[in-house]
């Protein structure tokens, strides 16, 4: 099944199909000014539910949105009405693509039907798809998670152990290049200014064309990584931001272009640059 479709794509086949599921996944940056539910509550795919990025997550952890166990997340899952069986579609109204982390959290757990929309609630609109401020009606169901997949998950204690010692393991950032460089503050407090030692700064902005709000055609994504030395697709990719919603984006663009092998370090820049024991470059 295709990870990316077109909002042309969900429209004419999924929209208002049986066992088909719209969640909206929006995400923004604490200093943003702006508020996903909000916005939410005032425009969406009429039916679709909100994924809470901040919500669904372990809350026992000082970080912010880190991944739960799979008890927690069936259980949060649950609550928005989706079942193990459901056709999932995944949008946002984001600037940097947050869908892509309620799309890593389902694969992780094991999802099998997921999907995003290209481009998201802009590009859903641009094709002149339905929208709605009415509440979604639903019941609860009893979703039930795999076991996590930790293919797809890294940590600090493993990136920590490997640093500098496996040429073939590559640590890509999609934070933007100022915070990478440590050229201004984190919008965290007590985080560190800079980025993991030997990474390579790979903006999600930068793989997302600015008009449409979908990713750039895969010739342009795969120019980016050539033109970085990204180019064995035998590599393992390790995927990092500022809280590992961004990096998300970075691993389907990854795969859109053929890596396989392709992790994402959930802590992220929150983690790493909040402890005083890491190492960091700017």
């Amino acid at each position: 099944m295709q990870d990316l479709i077109s909002a042309k794509f969900a429209l004419e086949n999924l929209f208002s199909k049986p066992n088909t599921i719209f969640l909206d996944a929006t995400f923004h940056l604490p200093n943003s000014g702006r508020n996903a539910l909000d916005e939410f509550n005032k425009e969406h795919i009429p039916n679709a539910r909100f994924f809470d990025i901040d919500k669904i997550s372990n809350k026992h952890s000082k970080f912010p949105h880190m991944l739960p166990n799979e008890n927690e997340f069936s259980s949060m899952v649950s609550e928005i009405g989706v079942k193990n069986e459901d056709n999932v579609v995944l949008y946002d109204n984001s600037v940097f693509f947050s869908s892509a982390r309620a799309w890593w959290m389902f694969k992780i757990f094991g999802h099998e039907k997921i999907r995003i929309i290209d481009g998201g609630l802009k590009s859903w609109l641009n094709y002149k798809g339905p929208k709605s401020d009415q509440k979604s009606e639903y019941n609860t169901t009893n979703y039930i998670s795999r076991k996590i997949d930790y293919s797809l998950y890294e940590t600090l204690e493993n990136i920590s152990n490997n640093l500098g010692k496996n040429s073939n393991r590559v640590i890509i950032d999609a934070r933007g290049a100022d915070r990478f460089y440590g050229q201004i503050k984190e919008p965290r407090p007590g985080v560190r200014s800079g980025h993991i030692p030997s990474s390579f700064n790979i903006p999600i902005t930068s793989l997302i064309d600015q008009k449409t709000n979908c990713l750039k055609p895969t010739f342009e994504i795969k120019k980016i990584f050539n033109e970085l030395g990204i180019d064995n697709k035998k590599s393992e990719l390790v995927m990092t931001c500022g809280s590992g919603v961004t990096a998300c984006g970075l691993k389907i663009a990854a795969h859109l272009i053929g890596f396989e092998n392709v992790k994402v370090y959930d802590g992220s820049w929150s983690e790493w640059g909040s402890n005083k024991d890491t190492p960091i470059e700017v």
